[in-house]
């Protein structure tokens, strides 16, 4: 439209332009913010990067990695951990694991017919090491999964000599016999005549023992004594030496009563059944509360845990029993196997190989198939170590062998000699190097990219002029090639890192790995965190967190471990049953009266030992005392002097470390203390080992 030769409509238009500015300029500003954000996000992203690669040869033990190799990959293949070292083992394998399997000694027409008239039948894997052969669903007992825990450890009656054999002890006709009760049996015991050591002495008792009835097996104990121990164990396990003419040879001077084993305790939610007589073929009835749980034993009672699952044989058909026991998840496997048109059979398979997986299950109950026999027999896999008289074998349930060397695992393929060398595997650590300097070239040059300014065009980067961006490139400039605090004259260069014109970096990994050769230490300072010990207090761990400084240590409460007083000075006076017990678990030993401390301690240790309890017994000059390997509560454990008669479970209590990190609180665990990462102190996450019995001011931790 036009007004008297004005264009009204290009004024109108022009005006709305002008106040349209405004907006436009909010708009560019809007887009400006967005590129600059975005750019951001991109250098955070680079930043992430550079500090995963950095955590990497910063976190504890970092530098301490290694490598195995192997002489012939076809016969074991190695893997190490953290925890591993220089070594070096030749070895054969013998063996390899094999699972166990049954079959049935009779077949079925068809899958459909009738193998057992049992309505429920009890199937378990894995029994074997809490000395469990056969397990069998006894009066009462329905469809249900039977969660059986041995609590207590059965032992062998055990007699020990009371002086350490000779190093020479010549055996004839004037010293060549002893009269043993074994179980309540008597007998003579005549030993071969000879000159022997203390280990051919005790051989030497092994061969007559086995020679006049078996049952006993001989021992060389501490302090060069012989003991003598009943293979069958509980409180039905007996055995005494009555007389002799072999007694001073064997530095024994006789019983004065039966020595008697100790019983083992089976648990079944509460239900306790005590088994006083276990050895290889022991029936036992166990009282699940709900029903009679039938067992065989394979031997003498172990502390563990099993479940045994009770299944219904539905028809009892032979279909109908593999399907069952397939569905039980026992760790075993079933198949009704048809070998021709009219024979089928019944196929068991343990799950896993190795002694320890045994099919648990009482082939009697398929009275239909005439019972079972074994298909395949299981085995461990084994190694051989060393060659003639001091060779010795290391085994395993499967092929796998763990720390035979320290934090090495090796599997084992087939059978053949091997050797294995685990040696520092630096060019590991290289490779992190590489992409730790990797990681910061792609943030400064991202950095470079985002603030630069173009003189010729006039172009901007997003983050222009931005300070802290700027100084990002330079605290990473710093933080890659400055010199580390601490480590006097070592820079960033000593390790192959070269500051470019540039401001990059490059690496050159043939000056790392000679520099870590020359002094590993010192090249782990520069990337890795750590600390100086103050004698009394080690520095031990610290957190990404942790700032580096000067941090003085208190300790109020020293750290201690659970010990009982003295025990059984100057021996045993009279018989008991002593007893430790941590949670559920219970060890327990017969001291018989007259008996020395040092035999009361070998007999207490191995009951321990055999209950996987974490406690000592040793020798506090006339007596003995029990403590806990783990310092502070850890090692809590209770006490019962006498457990048949009048005795109570004392508790016996260790105290964890108490004190302050730099005036603030810190947590104490055994003999560490720590403050959390968490905490508002530049000291967060600073962690020291402080040496036991000190209190007071130990100086402080750089």
């Amino acid at each position: 439209m036009q007004i008297a030769g004005i264009d009204a409509n290009q004024i109108v238009s022009d005006l709305m332009l002008i106040e349209q500015q405004p907006l436009f300029a909010l708009q560019a500003r809007q887009e400006d913010a967005k590129t600059a954000v975005d750019a951001l996000g991109t250098i955070r992203s680079r930043v992430d990067a550079f500090n995963i690669a950095a955590a990497r040869l910063a976190d504890a033990g970092s530098f301490d990695r290694y490598a195995a190799t192997v002489s012939d990959a076809s016969v074991v293949s190695a893997t190490v951990s953290g925890s591993a070292s220089p070594a070096s083992l030749t070895f054969t394998v013998d063996q390899l694991a094999r699972a166990h399997g049954l079959r049935s000694i009779g077949t079925v027409a068809s899958s459909a017919i009738p193998v057992t008239t049992a309505s429920v039948l009890a199937v378990a894997g894995g029994t074997r090491p809490l000395g469990i052969g056969t397990v069998r669903a006894g009066a009462g007992l329905g469809v249900s999964s039977v969660n059986l825990s041995v609590t207590q450890a059965s032992a062998g009656a055990t007699t020990t000599g009371t002086t350490a054999l000779a190093s020479t002890t010549v055996i004839d006709a004037s010293n060549d016999s002893f009269d043993l009760t074994v179980n309540g049996v008597a007998r003579t015991v005549t030993i071969a005549a000879g000159s022997y050591d203390a280990a051919g002495l005790t051989q030497a008792v092994q061969d007559a023992l086995d020679s006049s009835g078996g049952g006993v097996t001989a021992a060389l104990g501490t302090g060069s004594t012989i003991s003598l121990t009943t293979t069958r164990e509980g409180g039905a396990a007996g055995i005494q030496v009555t007389g002799g003419t072999a007694l001073a040879a064997l530095g024994h001077t006789g019983d004065a009563a039966a020595h008697i084993g100790t019983d083992g305790v089976i648990d079944v939610g509460g239900t306790l059944t005590t088994v006083t007589q276990a050895e290889d073929g022991e029936a036992v009835a166990v009282d699940t509360g709900a029903g009679t749980l039938d067992i065989e034993l394979s031997g003498g009672l172990r502390v563990g845990s099993s479940s045994v699952e009770v299944v219904s044989t539905g028809d009892r058909s032979l279909a109908a029993v593999a399907a069952a026991i397939n569905e039980a998840g026992a760790g075993v496997s079933a198949a009704a196997v048809r070998v021709d048109d009219d024979n089928w059979r019944l196929q068991l398979s343990a799950a896993g190989t190795g002694l320890d997986a045994n099919i648990a299950i009482d082939g009697s109950v398929f009275d239909g198939l005439s019972g079972m026999i074994e298909s395949s027999v299981a085995q461990n896999a084994r190694i051989r170590i060393g060659e003639g008289a001091g060779a010795y074998d290391v085994e395993a349930s499967g092929n796998t062998f763990n720390d035979v060397l320290g934090g090495v695992t090796l599997t084992a393929t087939a059978i053949g000699s091997v050797t294995v060398d685990v040696g520092r595997d630096d060019s590991a650590i290289s490779s992190d190097v590489a992409k730790l300097v990797s990681a910061a070239n792609e943030l400064l040059a991202e950095i470079k990219v985002q603030t630069r300014y173009d003189v010729a065009t006039g172009a901007n980067g997003a983050l222009v002029g931005n300070s802290s961006v700027r100084r990002l490139a330079d605290q990473v400039r710093q933080a890659l090639g400055g010199q580390v605090d601490g480590v006097d004259s070592v820079l960033a260069s000593t390790a192959g890192i070269q500051t470019t014109r540039d401001g990059s970096f490059t690496f050159d990994s043939a000056t790392f790995l000679a520099a870590v050769g020359d002094d590993p230490a010192i090249i782990e300072r520069l990337f890795g965190r750590g600390g100086t010990d103050t004698g009394d207090a080690v520095f031990a761990a610290a957190e990404g967190v942790t700032v580096a400084g000067s941090y003085d240590i208190e300790v109020t409460t020293a750290a201690s471990r659970a010990e009982t007083g003295m025990l059984f000075a100057g021996g045993a006076a009279t018989s008991s049953r002593i007893g430790v017990r941590v949670g559920t678990v219970t060890a327990t030993y017969d001291v018989t009266a007259g008996q020395s401390a040092a035999q009361i301690i070998d007999g207490l240790n191995a009951s321990i030992a055999a209950a996987g309890l974490e406690l000592v017994a040793e020798s506090d000059g006339t007596g003995l005392n029990i403590r806990a390997d783990e310092w502070g509560s850890a090692g809590d454990f209770e006490l019962n002097t006498d457990v048949l008669g009048v005795g109570t479970w004392d508790a016996q209590i260790g105290v964890d470390v108490a004190g302050t990190i730099d005036g603030v609180a810190a947590t104490g665990i055994g003999r560490r203390l720590s403050l959390s990462p968490l905490e508002d102190h530049p000291a967060a996450g600073l962690a020291v080992d402080v040496t036991a019995g000190l209190t007071g001011s130990l100086g402080a931790v750089d």
